[in-house]
């Protein structure tokens, strides 16, 4: 069985990646409290950019921006699955780049953040509403209500992809640019051995 070995570089980036995922975690569930206060006091909605941007509040029962409504065992089983699979894929990319782990982390708080209002805010199994505050006012059908576990967890998802397209060290792009130098240094040779040729039969 292959040893594993973990470094030191590996070491400070999960140190710096759990720190990235608890102060996401902390600011979502500042946010929270602070969004419930106003709303409580009378204070929201407030309007931020008139007709794109405003403050409100509201409980979600669903997923992120408000899918798949009263699903309280699917998103426990999610969360169950999911947390420990976002460890083990921070585990095992450690060494292909750090935009790839960090967007795993910023999945993994929001998760997190998400989790802890539907675990702690509810009367049944995992059936709390989550806490949503920020809403959009320009998308029509698409305006939604949302937190700032859900940025992250938005956010934490496309920089993967992006991670896996050109980030990192075994991104899909990278991997076609190393096969493309590498052909380019291939043909190199033969290209100046015909030139080589070509030269001593004038010769």
């Amino acid at each position: 069985m292959k040893k594993i070995k973990l470094t030191k570089k590996n070491l400070i980036l999960f140190v710096v990646l759990a720190a990235t995922a608890i102060a996401i975690v902390v600011l979502d569930q500042i946010t929270k409290m602070i969004a419930v206060r106003a709303y409580e006091d009378g204070k929201l909605p407030v309007t931020v950019i008139k007709g794109v941007l405003s403050i409100s509040y509201l409980e979600n029962f669903g997923g992120a921006f408000g899918g798949m409504a009263g699903r309280h065992v699917l998103f426990f089983v999610l969360t169950v699955l999911a947390l420990p699979a976002f460890c083990v894929l921070i585990f095992f990319r450690r060494n292909s780049g750090n935009a790839g782990c960090f967007a795993v982390a910023m999945m993994f708080a929001g998760t997190v953040g998400n989790a802890i209002d539907r675990a702690f805010r509810g009367n049944g199994f995992f059936n709390g509403g989550v806490r949503d505050f920020i809403a959009t006012e320009c998308f029509g059908r698409l305006d939604s209500v949302f937190n700032v576990a859900d940025i992250s967890l938005v956010a934490g998802v496309a920089l993967f992809a992006a991670s896996l397209l050109f980030f990192d060290k075994d991104s899909l792009l990278a991997d076609a640019k190393r096969k493309k130098s590498a052909a380019e240094k291939e043909e190199q040779p033969h290209t100046e051995r015909e030139d080589d040729g070509g030269e001593s039969g004038q010769n």
